[in-house]
């Protein structure tokens, strides 16, 4: 069961900027925070966090801190993924490479941890 925790930490971690995102876009610049906080898309982002939150603490009941962190790192590529498809952002080659290497790091930890 702490996988399925996980995996709503992260999914509700990665949804939860991407709502960040579309709420702060809205508001086009104009009107700073304030234009922002009338924006659903902010305010679901924000739930998502706090259902993450909440999934994240499930998890750290069962494993230790230093094993479960490790796990947060899913989160750099897989938003990055997202922003590239939902927004077309850029993505260079170099920083590709740099997310590979977190994955390939956290698969080299967890394969000496027994994960």
């Amino acid at each position: 069961m702490v996988w399925v925790y996980l995996a709503l930490a992260v999914a509700g971690g990665v949804l939860g900027q991407l709502g960040l995102k579309l709420g702060v876009s809205q508001s086009g610049g104009r009107g700073g925070l304030l234009a922002a906080a009338h924006s659903p898309w902010l305010w679901l982002g924000l739930l998502a966090y706090g259902l993450s939150m909440l999934a994240w603490l499930q998890v750290l009941r069962a494993w230790p801190l230093g094993r479960a962190y490790l796990f947060l790192s899913l989160n750099f590529p897989l938003v990055v993924g997202a922003s590239a498809l939902l927004w077309h952002e850029s993505v260079r080659p170099m920083q590709w490479i740099g997310l590979l290497l977190v994955l390939g790091g956290l698969a080299c930890i967890s394969l000496t941890q027994g994960v």
